[in-house]
Protein backbone atom coordinates (compact mmCIF):
# COMPACT_ATOMS: atom_id res chain seq x y z
CA UNK A 1 0.00 0.00 0.00
CA UNK A 2 3.07 2.80 0.09
CA UNK A 3 3.18 4.89 -2.83
CA UNK A 4 6.16 3.34 -3.91
CA UNK A 5 5.00 -0.05 -4.67
CA UNK A 6 8.10 -2.25 -6.45
CA UNK A 7 6.09 -5.23 -6.07
CA UNK A 8 3.85 -3.57 -8.54
CA UNK A 9 6.43 -4.06 -11.09
CA UNK A 10 6.35 -8.00 -10.76
CA UNK A 11 2.68 -7.76 -10.93
CA UNK A 12 3.62 -6.22 -14.24
CA UNK A 13 6.03 -9.10 -15.10
CA UNK A 14 3.36 -11.70 -14.55
CA UNK A 15 0.87 -9.71 -16.88
CA UNK A 16 3.42 -9.23 -19.25
CA UNK A 17 4.34 -13.12 -19.32
CA UNK A 18 0.98 -14.19 -20.47
CA UNK A 19 0.67 -11.65 -22.87
CA UNK A 20 3.81 -12.91 -24.48
CA UNK A 21 2.62 -16.47 -24.53
CA UNK A 22 -0.91 -15.79 -25.82
CA UNK A 23 1.24 -15.15 -29.53
CA UNK A 24 2.13 -18.69 -29.29
CA UNK A 25 -1.14 -20.36 -28.71
CA UNK A 26 -2.36 -18.13 -31.32
CA UNK A 27 -0.30 -19.42 -34.45
CA UNK A 28 -0.47 -22.94 -33.23
CA UNK A 29 -4.27 -22.38 -33.47
CA UNK A 30 -4.20 -21.57 -36.71
CA UNK A 31 -2.73 -25.01 -38.00
CA UNK A 32 -5.71 -26.98 -36.73
CA UNK A 33 -8.30 -24.03 -38.11
CA UNK A 34 -11.58 -24.54 -36.57
CA UNK A 35 -11.41 -27.86 -35.28
CA UNK A 36 -11.77 -29.41 -32.11
CA UNK A 37 -7.89 -29.86 -31.68
CA UNK A 38 -7.45 -25.92 -31.83
CA UNK A 39 -9.96 -25.23 -29.31
CA UNK A 40 -8.50 -27.50 -26.64
CA UNK A 41 -4.34 -26.86 -28.71
CA UNK A 42 -5.04 -23.03 -29.02
CA UNK A 43 -7.86 -21.42 -27.81
CA UNK A 44 -7.84 -22.92 -24.09
CA UNK A 45 -4.33 -21.57 -23.35
CA UNK A 46 -5.00 -18.43 -25.13
CA UNK A 47 -7.90 -17.94 -22.79
CA UNK A 48 -5.43 -18.53 -20.20
CA UNK A 49 -2.47 -16.51 -20.80
CA UNK A 50 -5.01 -13.79 -21.29
CA UNK A 51 -6.40 -14.43 -17.69
CA UNK A 52 -2.79 -14.55 -15.98
CA UNK A 53 -2.36 -10.99 -18.30
CA UNK A 54 -5.54 -9.51 -16.30
CA UNK A 55 -4.53 -10.78 -13.21
CA UNK A 56 -1.14 -9.19 -13.58
CA UNK A 57 -2.86 -5.83 -14.59
CA UNK A 58 -5.04 -6.32 -11.63
CA UNK A 59 -2.51 -6.68 -9.09
CA UNK A 60 -0.64 -3.80 -10.34
CA UNK A 61 -3.91 -1.26 -10.02
CA UNK A 62 -6.06 -2.68 -7.69
CA UNK A 63 -5.55 -2.01 -3.77
CA UNK A 64 -4.07 -5.44 -2.73
CA UNK A 65 -1.90 -5.98 0.24
CA UNK A 66 2.21 -5.49 -0.47
CA UNK A 67 2.65 -8.91 1.34
CA UNK A 68 -0.36 -10.40 -0.98
CA UNK A 69 1.10 -8.67 -4.24
CA UNK A 70 4.51 -10.54 -3.28
CA UNK A 71 3.20 -13.40 -2.39
CA UNK A 72 1.71 -14.13 -5.70
CA UNK A 73 4.77 -12.62 -7.32
CA UNK A 74 7.42 -14.61 -5.93
CA UNK A 75 5.50 -17.80 -5.94
CA UNK A 76 4.31 -17.18 -10.04
CA UNK A 77 8.51 -16.69 -10.25
CA UNK A 78 9.27 -20.41 -8.72
CA UNK A 79 6.51 -22.02 -10.97
CA UNK A 80 7.94 -20.64 -13.92
CA UNK A 81 11.39 -21.53 -13.28
CA UNK A 82 10.78 -24.91 -12.06
CA UNK A 83 8.85 -25.42 -15.18
CA UNK A 84 11.78 -24.07 -17.20
CA UNK A 85 13.73 -26.24 -15.46
CA UNK A 86 11.48 -29.07 -16.24
CA UNK A 87 11.42 -28.41 -19.83
CA UNK A 88 15.19 -27.96 -20.39
CA UNK A 89 16.02 -31.27 -18.78
CA UNK A 90 13.57 -33.35 -20.54
CA UNK A 91 13.09 -32.28 -23.85
CA UNK A 92 16.02 -29.74 -24.61
CA UNK A 93 18.17 -32.89 -25.87
CA UNK A 94 15.82 -33.88 -28.01
CA UNK A 95 14.69 -30.39 -29.17
CA UNK A 96 18.97 -30.03 -30.00
CA UNK A 97 18.62 -33.30 -32.20
CA UNK A 98 15.41 -33.20 -33.78
CA UNK A 99 15.27 -29.16 -34.43
CA UNK A 100 12.99 -26.31 -33.54
CA UNK A 101 9.22 -27.15 -34.62
CA UNK A 102 6.26 -25.24 -33.88
CA UNK A 103 5.59 -28.04 -31.54
CA UNK A 104 8.62 -27.56 -29.43
CA UNK A 105 7.99 -23.97 -29.02
CA UNK A 106 3.93 -25.41 -27.22
CA UNK A 107 5.78 -27.77 -25.58
CA UNK A 108 7.82 -24.98 -23.66
CA UNK A 109 4.84 -22.56 -23.85
CA UNK A 110 2.40 -24.85 -22.22
CA UNK A 111 4.92 -25.69 -19.60
CA UNK A 112 5.52 -21.97 -18.76
CA UNK A 113 2.10 -21.75 -18.70
CA UNK A 114 1.37 -24.38 -16.45
CA UNK A 115 4.03 -23.02 -13.87
CA UNK A 116 2.98 -19.55 -13.63
CA UNK A 117 -0.77 -20.50 -12.84
CA UNK A 118 0.35 -22.94 -10.72
CA UNK A 119 2.32 -20.64 -8.98
CA UNK A 120 0.18 -17.82 -9.02
CA UNK A 121 -2.68 -20.19 -7.61
CA UNK A 122 -0.12 -21.68 -4.87
CA UNK A 123 0.96 -18.00 -4.13
CA UNK A 124 -2.83 -17.00 -3.30
CA UNK A 125 -3.27 -19.97 -0.94
CA UNK A 126 0.14 -18.56 0.55
CA UNK A 127 -0.77 -15.26 1.05
CA UNK A 128 -4.57 -16.66 2.89
CA UNK A 129 -2.49 -18.55 5.15
CA UNK A 130 0.33 -16.17 6.19
CA UNK A 131 -2.99 -14.21 6.77
CA UNK A 132 -4.57 -16.73 9.07
CA UNK A 133 -1.66 -16.89 10.91
CA UNK A 134 -1.12 -13.21 10.94
CA UNK A 135 -5.13 -12.83 12.59
CA UNK A 136 -3.76 -15.53 14.96
CA UNK A 137 -1.34 -13.79 16.39
CA UNK A 138 -2.26 -9.87 16.74
CA UNK A 139 -5.41 -11.90 18.41
CA UNK A 140 -2.45 -13.34 20.86
CA UNK A 141 -0.52 -9.93 21.22
CA UNK A 142 -3.96 -8.17 21.97
CA UNK A 143 -4.44 -9.89 24.74
CA UNK A 144 -1.30 -9.89 25.96
CA UNK A 145 -1.04 -6.94 25.65
CA UNK A 146 -4.28 -5.99 27.98
CA UNK A 147 -2.95 -8.27 30.19
CA UNK A 148 0.36 -5.99 30.65
CA UNK A 149 -1.76 -2.72 30.38
CA UNK A 150 -3.98 -3.60 33.30
CA UNK A 151 -1.15 -5.33 35.42
CA UNK A 152 1.47 -2.33 35.38
CA UNK A 153 -0.80 0.73 34.87
CA UNK A 154 -3.54 0.10 37.47
CA UNK A 155 -1.75 -2.24 40.02
CA UNK A 156 0.86 0.77 39.75
CA UNK A 157 -2.11 3.59 40.17
CA UNK A 158 -3.67 1.21 42.90
CA UNK A 159 -0.24 1.49 44.69
CA UNK A 160 0.02 4.99 44.72
CA UNK A 161 -3.73 5.59 46.02
CA UNK A 162 -2.96 3.13 49.01
CA UNK A 163 0.50 4.46 49.82
CA UNK A 164 -0.81 8.21 50.21
CA UNK A 165 -3.88 7.11 51.73
CA UNK A 166 -1.93 6.76 54.80
CA UNK A 167 -0.20 10.42 54.05
CA UNK A 168 -3.68 12.02 54.47
CA UNK A 169 -3.51 12.72 58.27
CA UNK A 170 -0.53 14.55 57.67
CA UNK A 171 0.23 18.19 57.71
CA UNK A 172 -2.00 20.12 55.13
CA UNK A 173 0.98 20.69 52.86
CA UNK A 174 1.36 16.86 52.75
CA UNK A 175 -2.19 16.21 52.38
CA UNK A 176 -2.42 18.58 49.43
CA UNK A 177 0.26 16.83 47.45
CA UNK A 178 -1.09 13.29 47.88
CA UNK A 179 -4.56 14.41 47.34
CA UNK A 180 -2.99 15.68 44.21
CA UNK A 181 -1.26 12.22 43.49
CA UNK A 182 -4.09 10.46 44.36
CA UNK A 183 -6.15 12.42 41.47
CA UNK A 184 -3.31 11.78 38.84
CA UNK A 185 -3.58 8.10 39.69
CA UNK A 186 -7.56 8.12 39.66
CA UNK A 187 -7.23 9.48 36.27
CA UNK A 188 -4.44 7.46 35.17
CA UNK A 189 -6.79 3.89 36.18
CA UNK A 190 -9.88 5.96 34.03
CA UNK A 191 -7.86 6.35 31.56
CA UNK A 192 -6.45 2.78 31.76
CA UNK A 193 -9.37 1.17 31.72
CA UNK A 194 -10.86 3.25 28.64
CA UNK A 195 -7.93 2.45 26.50
CA UNK A 196 -8.05 -1.45 27.32
CA UNK A 197 -11.53 -1.32 26.74
CA UNK A 198 -11.01 0.43 23.30
CA UNK A 199 -8.63 -1.86 22.24
CA UNK A 200 -9.50 -5.57 23.67
CA UNK A 201 -12.35 -5.52 21.59
CA UNK A 202 -11.94 -6.78 18.21
CA UNK A 203 -14.23 -4.55 15.39
CA UNK A 204 -16.00 -6.26 12.31
CA UNK A 205 -14.83 -4.92 8.87
CA UNK A 206 -18.21 -3.03 8.64
CA UNK A 207 -16.72 -0.92 11.13
CA UNK A 208 -14.09 0.33 9.47
CA UNK A 209 -14.62 4.00 7.19
CA UNK A 210 -13.00 6.15 5.07
CA UNK A 211 -12.30 8.87 7.38
CA UNK A 212 -10.25 12.16 6.86
CA UNK A 213 -7.46 12.08 9.12
CA UNK A 214 -6.52 15.18 8.52
CA UNK A 215 -8.73 16.90 11.47
CA UNK A 216 -7.91 14.24 13.63
CA UNK A 217 -3.92 14.88 13.33
CA UNK A 218 -4.51 18.83 13.82
CA UNK A 219 -6.46 18.05 16.99
CA UNK A 220 -3.46 15.34 18.50
CA UNK A 221 -0.75 17.72 17.56
CA UNK A 222 -2.25 20.48 19.50
CA UNK A 223 -3.16 18.31 22.02
CA UNK A 224 0.63 16.72 22.46
CA UNK A 225 2.17 20.38 21.84
CA UNK A 226 0.33 21.48 25.40
CA UNK A 227 1.33 17.85 26.70
CA UNK A 228 4.91 17.57 25.90
CA UNK A 229 6.05 20.94 25.06
CA UNK A 230 8.17 20.17 21.84
CA UNK A 231 6.49 21.91 18.71
CA UNK A 232 5.47 19.82 15.97
CA UNK A 233 5.23 21.49 12.52
CA UNK A 234 3.00 19.62 9.83
CA UNK A 235 5.08 20.47 6.80
CA UNK A 236 2.74 19.08 4.02
CA UNK A 237 -0.68 18.14 3.87
CA UNK A 238 -3.42 18.10 1.42
CA UNK A 239 -6.46 19.73 2.27
CA UNK A 240 -7.73 16.15 2.71
CA UNK A 241 -6.58 13.14 3.58
CA UNK A 242 -8.72 9.87 3.53
CA UNK A 243 -7.80 6.36 5.44
CA UNK A 244 -9.71 3.09 5.75
CA UNK A 245 -9.58 3.06 9.39
CA UNK A 246 -12.24 3.89 13.00
CA UNK A 247 -12.39 6.41 15.47
CA UNK A 248 -9.34 4.43 17.28
CA UNK A 249 -7.04 6.02 14.61
CA UNK A 250 -6.66 9.07 16.95
CA UNK A 251 -4.56 6.65 19.32
CA UNK A 252 -2.23 5.66 16.86
CA UNK A 253 -1.46 9.05 15.88
CA UNK A 254 -1.50 10.17 19.89
CA UNK A 255 1.02 7.62 20.84
CA UNK A 256 3.53 8.20 17.53
CA UNK A 257 3.32 11.72 18.18
CA UNK A 258 3.96 11.83 21.94
CA UNK A 259 6.31 9.33 21.90
CA UNK A 260 8.40 11.31 19.26
CA UNK A 261 7.78 14.84 21.44
CA UNK A 262 9.08 13.32 24.31
CA UNK A 263 12.60 12.34 23.09
CA UNK A 264 12.66 14.95 20.26
CA UNK A 265 13.04 18.44 20.25
CA UNK A 266 11.73 19.22 16.82
CA UNK A 267 8.67 17.33 15.19
CA UNK A 268 7.97 17.56 12.01
CA UNK A 269 4.67 15.71 10.50
CA UNK A 270 4.16 15.34 6.36
CA UNK A 271 0.86 13.58 4.76
CA UNK A 272 1.07 12.22 0.92
CA UNK A 273 -1.49 10.50 -0.65
CA UNK A 274 -2.32 7.98 -4.02
CA UNK A 275 -5.12 6.46 -5.15
CA UNK A 276 -4.56 3.19 -2.39
CA UNK A 277 -3.04 4.33 -0.17
CA UNK A 278 -2.19 7.42 2.29
CA UNK A 279 1.41 8.35 4.45
CA UNK A 280 1.96 10.07 7.13
CA UNK A 281 6.03 10.67 8.13
CA UNK A 282 6.94 12.00 11.68
CA UNK A 283 9.96 13.55 11.72
CA UNK A 284 12.35 13.74 15.15
CA UNK A 285 15.64 15.02 15.79
CA UNK A 286 15.74 12.23 19.04
CA UNK A 287 18.52 9.79 19.75
CA UNK A 288 16.47 6.99 17.69
CA UNK A 289 14.27 4.24 18.57
CA UNK A 290 15.77 0.72 20.16
CA UNK A 291 15.97 -2.33 18.30
CA UNK A 292 12.96 -3.63 20.65
CA UNK A 293 10.51 -0.62 19.60
CA UNK A 294 11.98 -0.88 16.12
CA UNK A 295 10.77 -4.32 15.62
CA UNK A 296 7.99 -3.87 17.41
CA UNK A 297 6.18 -1.19 14.96
CA UNK A 298 7.84 -2.45 11.64
CA UNK A 299 7.16 -6.32 12.26
CA UNK A 300 4.44 -6.62 15.14
CA UNK A 301 7.35 -8.73 17.25
CA UNK A 302 6.22 -8.21 20.81
CA UNK A 303 8.46 -8.77 23.87
CA UNK A 304 8.68 -11.72 25.17
CA UNK A 305 8.57 -10.56 28.75
CA UNK A 306 7.27 -7.28 30.31
CA UNK A 307 10.17 -4.68 28.82
CA UNK A 308 9.47 -1.53 29.59
CA UNK A 309 11.52 0.07 26.73
CA UNK A 310 8.88 -1.47 24.58
CA UNK A 311 6.59 1.04 25.61
CA UNK A 312 2.90 0.49 25.84
CA UNK A 313 1.74 3.10 23.50
CA UNK A 314 3.89 1.50 20.73
CA UNK A 315 2.39 -1.68 21.39
CA UNK A 316 -1.08 -0.04 20.93
CA UNK A 317 0.33 0.98 17.88
CA UNK A 318 1.35 -1.77 16.54
CA UNK A 319 -1.73 -3.96 17.18
CA UNK A 320 -3.94 -0.72 15.87
CA UNK A 321 -2.25 -0.49 12.42
CA UNK A 322 -2.03 -4.37 11.61
CA UNK A 323 -5.69 -4.02 12.57
CA UNK A 324 -6.18 -1.44 9.50
CA UNK A 325 -4.18 -3.37 7.17
CA UNK A 326 -1.36 -0.55 7.42
CA UNK A 327 2.15 -0.83 7.25
CA UNK A 328 5.06 0.91 9.40
CA UNK A 329 8.65 1.52 8.25
CA UNK A 330 11.26 2.90 10.71
CA UNK A 331 14.62 5.17 9.30
CA UNK A 332 17.24 7.16 10.29
CA UNK A 333 17.51 10.31 8.12
CA UNK A 334 21.79 11.34 7.74
CA UNK A 335 20.96 13.93 10.16
CA UNK A 336 20.26 11.90 12.90
CA UNK A 337 16.82 11.18 14.53
CA UNK A 338 14.01 9.14 13.43
CA UNK A 339 11.67 8.99 10.41
CA UNK A 340 8.43 7.50 10.91
CA UNK A 341 6.54 6.59 8.14
CA UNK A 342 2.81 5.24 8.34
CA UNK A 343 0.87 3.95 5.82
CA UNK A 344 -2.88 3.32 5.54
CA UNK A 345 -5.60 2.00 3.23
CA UNK A 346 -7.82 4.54 1.33
CA UNK A 347 -10.07 1.46 0.93
CA UNK A 348 -10.55 -2.22 1.80
CA UNK A 349 -7.01 -3.91 1.04
CA UNK A 350 -7.76 -7.19 -0.79
CA UNK A 351 -5.81 -9.96 0.60
CA UNK A 352 -6.37 -12.39 -2.20
CA UNK A 353 -7.74 -12.00 -5.32
CA UNK A 354 -10.92 -13.86 -4.83
CA UNK A 355 -11.65 -11.53 -2.42
CA UNK A 356 -11.43 -8.99 -5.53
CA UNK A 357 -15.04 -10.37 -7.06
CA UNK A 358 -16.85 -8.20 -4.34
CA UNK A 359 -14.72 -5.22 -2.75
CA UNK A 360 -12.06 -4.27 -4.79
CA UNK A 361 -10.21 -1.11 -5.19
CA UNK A 362 -10.32 -0.20 -7.76
CA UNK A 363 -13.60 -2.27 -8.92
CA UNK A 364 -12.56 -5.12 -10.54
CA UNK A 365 -16.15 -6.57 -11.17
CA UNK A 366 -17.38 -3.56 -12.47
CA UNK A 367 -14.62 -2.32 -14.87
CA UNK A 368 -14.55 -5.78 -16.39
CA UNK A 369 -18.38 -6.08 -16.91
CA UNK A 370 -18.25 -2.34 -18.09
CA UNK A 371 -15.07 -3.08 -20.19
CA UNK A 372 -16.69 -6.22 -22.29
CA UNK A 373 -19.93 -3.95 -22.45
CA UNK A 374 -18.12 -1.49 -23.94
CA UNK A 375 -15.84 -3.97 -26.10
CA UNK A 376 -18.57 -5.43 -27.81
CA UNK A 377 -20.46 -2.22 -28.48
CA UNK A 378 -17.11 -1.25 -29.82
CA UNK A 379 -16.85 -4.15 -31.84
CA UNK A 380 -20.21 -3.93 -33.48
CA UNK A 381 -19.16 -0.68 -34.17
CA UNK A 382 -16.25 -1.99 -36.70
CA UNK A 383 -18.83 -4.92 -37.86
CA UNK A 384 -21.04 -2.48 -38.75
CA UNK A 385 -18.70 0.19 -40.35
CA UNK A 386 -17.31 -2.15 -42.42
CA UNK A 387 -13.78 -2.36 -41.34
CA UNK A 388 -11.43 -4.98 -41.40
CA UNK A 389 -10.08 -3.80 -37.67
CA UNK A 390 -10.69 -6.88 -36.32
CA UNK A 391 -8.50 -9.09 -38.00
CA UNK A 392 -6.16 -6.78 -37.57
CA UNK A 393 -5.86 -6.77 -34.11
CA UNK A 394 -5.66 -10.54 -34.51
CA UNK A 395 -2.73 -10.29 -36.83
CA UNK A 396 -1.20 -8.40 -33.29
CA UNK A 397 -0.59 -11.85 -32.23
CA UNK A 398 0.40 -13.41 -35.46
CA UNK A 399 -2.99 -14.43 -37.15
CA UNK A 400 -5.62 -12.10 -38.87
CA UNK A 401 -8.43 -14.00 -37.73
CA UNK A 402 -12.03 -12.43 -36.71
CA UNK A 403 -12.61 -15.05 -34.02
CA UNK A 404 -8.71 -13.97 -32.53
CA UNK A 405 -9.49 -10.33 -33.36
CA UNK A 406 -12.51 -10.27 -30.97
CA UNK A 407 -10.89 -12.07 -28.09
CA UNK A 408 -8.05 -10.20 -27.99
CA UNK A 409 -10.19 -6.78 -28.70
CA UNK A 410 -12.58 -7.95 -25.73
CA UNK A 411 -9.39 -8.26 -23.33
CA UNK A 412 -7.93 -5.41 -24.21
CA UNK A 413 -11.51 -3.68 -23.28
CA UNK A 414 -11.39 -5.21 -20.21
CA UNK A 415 -7.87 -4.20 -19.71
CA UNK A 416 -7.94 -0.56 -20.09
CA UNK A 417 -11.55 -0.51 -18.21
CA UNK A 418 -9.82 -1.49 -15.62
CA UNK A 419 -6.94 1.08 -15.84
CA UNK A 420 -9.83 3.49 -16.87
CA UNK A 421 -11.06 2.37 -13.16
CA UNK A 422 -8.28 3.04 -11.55
CA UNK A 423 -8.23 6.79 -12.90
CA UNK A 424 -11.76 7.22 -11.41
CA UNK A 425 -10.82 6.88 -8.32
CA UNK A 426 -7.79 8.92 -8.20
CA UNK A 427 -10.01 11.63 -9.80
CA UNK A 428 -12.30 11.20 -7.33
CA UNK A 429 -15.76 11.20 -9.73
CA UNK A 430 -17.60 9.76 -7.18
CA UNK A 431 -17.57 12.83 -4.78
CA UNK A 432 -18.65 15.06 -7.37
CA UNK A 433 -22.03 16.19 -8.56
CA UNK A 434 -23.73 14.92 -11.50
CA UNK A 435 -22.26 11.89 -11.64
CA UNK A 436 -23.39 10.30 -15.03
CA UNK A 437 -21.87 13.21 -16.98
CA UNK A 438 -18.76 12.82 -15.41
CA UNK A 439 -18.26 9.39 -15.91
CA UNK A 440 -19.69 9.96 -19.54
CA UNK A 441 -16.92 12.75 -20.39
CA UNK A 442 -14.06 10.78 -18.75
CA UNK A 443 -15.17 7.50 -20.40
CA UNK A 444 -14.98 9.73 -24.02
CA UNK A 445 -11.60 11.59 -22.57
CA UNK A 446 -10.18 8.26 -22.07
CA UNK A 447 -11.14 6.50 -25.51
CA UNK A 448 -9.71 9.89 -27.14
CA UNK A 449 -6.71 9.17 -25.27
CA UNK A 450 -6.36 5.45 -26.28
CA UNK A 451 -7.60 6.79 -30.26
CA UNK A 452 -4.34 8.83 -30.26
CA UNK A 453 -1.82 6.75 -28.57
CA UNK A 454 -2.94 2.96 -28.24
CA UNK A 455 -4.68 2.97 -32.05
CA UNK A 456 -3.02 5.87 -33.64
CA UNK A 457 1.01 4.89 -32.46
CA UNK A 458 1.56 1.95 -30.39
CA UNK A 459 -0.86 -0.28 -33.08
CA UNK A 460 1.00 0.66 -36.20
CA UNK A 461 4.05 0.44 -34.86
CA UNK A 462 3.46 -3.17 -33.42
CA UNK A 463 1.78 -3.81 -37.01
CA UNK A 464 5.35 -2.82 -38.38
CA UNK A 465 7.20 -4.98 -35.61
CA UNK A 466 5.16 -8.33 -36.96
CA UNK A 467 5.87 -7.32 -40.84
CA UNK A 468 2.78 -5.04 -41.88
CA UNK A 469 3.16 -2.38 -43.45
CA UNK A 470 0.87 0.73 -41.98
CA UNK A 471 1.39 4.51 -41.52
CA UNK A 472 2.48 6.16 -38.34
CA UNK A 473 0.40 7.88 -36.88
CA UNK A 474 -2.77 6.03 -38.32
CA UNK A 475 -5.86 8.47 -37.10
CA UNK A 476 -8.76 7.75 -38.97
CA UNK A 477 -11.97 8.75 -38.50
CA UNK A 478 -13.69 5.41 -38.18
CA UNK A 479 -11.17 4.97 -35.69
CA UNK A 480 -12.28 7.94 -33.58
CA UNK A 481 -15.79 7.33 -33.46
CA UNK A 482 -15.27 3.52 -32.56
CA UNK A 483 -13.32 4.80 -29.75
CA UNK A 484 -15.59 7.81 -29.03
CA UNK A 485 -18.57 4.86 -28.67
CA UNK A 486 -16.15 2.65 -26.61
CA UNK A 487 -15.19 5.61 -24.26
CA UNK A 488 -18.73 6.68 -23.68
CA UNK A 489 -20.27 3.59 -22.97
CA UNK A 490 -17.72 2.04 -21.01
CA UNK A 491 -18.41 5.30 -18.66
CA UNK A 492 -22.00 5.14 -18.80
CA UNK A 493 -21.73 1.63 -18.11
CA UNK A 494 -19.13 1.93 -15.18
CA UNK A 495 -21.35 4.87 -13.29
CA UNK A 496 -24.82 2.80 -14.09
CA UNK A 497 -22.86 -0.33 -11.59
CA UNK A 498 -22.17 1.72 -9.12
CA UNK A 499 -24.70 1.42 -6.50
CA UNK A 500 -25.49 3.91 -3.45
CA UNK A 501 -23.35 2.12 -1.55
CA UNK A 502 -20.16 3.31 -2.92
CA UNK A 503 -17.76 5.54 -0.43
CA UNK A 504 -16.31 8.34 -1.23
CA UNK A 505 -13.17 7.18 -2.79
CA UNK A 506 -15.04 5.33 -5.34
CA UNK A 507 -14.81 1.61 -4.22
CA UNK A 508 -17.99 -0.58 -3.15
CA UNK A 509 -18.41 -1.17 0.90
CA UNK A 510 -21.13 -3.70 0.79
Amino acid sequence: MELDRPDRYGALAIALFGFLLTRVFVIEAAQYGSTLPALVVGFVPLFVGLGLSLVGVALAVGSFSRQYVRSVTIWWMIGTATMGVVVAISALPTMISTGLSSNSYLLAANALLGGAVGGVVIGDRSAANARQRGEIRRQANRALFVNRLLRHDVINAAAIIDGHTSLLSNSDGTRTRSVAAIERAVTRINDTVDDVGRIAVEPSQSDLKPIDIRPVIDRVVESVESDCGTPILIDRAPEEATAYVDDRIELVFRELLRNAGEYGETVTVSIDQSVAAVQIKITDDGPGLPDMQRRLLESGEFPEFDDPSAGFGLQIVSLLTERYRGEITVETPESGGTQLTLTLPRGPANIRLADAVGVTFPNLQQASISGIVAGVLMGMAFVGGGSETLPVIGALYGLASPTIGWITHLFHSVVFAVLFSAGWSWIGVDRRPRQLRNGTVLGLAWGTALWLVAAGVVMPIWLRFVGISAPVPDLSVMGFVSHAVWGISLGITYTLLSDASINPIGRLSR
